[in-house]
């Protein structure tokens, strides 16, 4: 199915009602160069932007909402919060407590996990 081409009847028809209301600006010898006539328009046009503005900030304050709920680090931080309570009343060590930050660090930074070195096997031995 094509797509309907725009000539000029079909423009004119589309404009037809914009320019209906706003019959200053559609007559030649209307009040176009006026303050009223530009009030007229320039008032509806400032509300579309506002409107715009604050439909963009409320879009990007529910991004981030929703986005900081997924994040690792909110997770982590409750993580945090367990260890250093569990660190104060003695159920971890001081050693125990700085090994799991450091996990956790290098989680969120994606390093790898710093983990038990191991010996290589020796290959004489099989």
């Amino acid at each position: 199915m094509r797509s309907p081409r725009a000539t000029p009847d079909l423009l004119r028809a589309a404009a037809l009602p914009i320019l209906a209301s706003a019959p200053a600006l559609a007559t030649p010898g209307g009040d176009a160069g006026t303050a009223a006539g530009l009030t007229r328009i320039l008032i509806p046009i400032g509300g579309l932007i506002v409107l715009a503005v604050v439909g963009g900030l409320g879009v990007m304050a529910v991004r981030k909402w929703m986005l900081a709920k997924d994040s690792p680090a909110a997770d982590h931080g409750g993580m945090l919060d367990d260890l250093r309570r569990m660190r104060e009343t003695g159920q971890i060590s001081v050693e125990e407590f700085d090994a799991a930050r450091k996990s956790i660090a290098a989680r969120l930074a994606g390093r790898p996990l710093p983990g038990p070195r191991m010996k290589p096997p020796d290959p004489g031995k099989r």
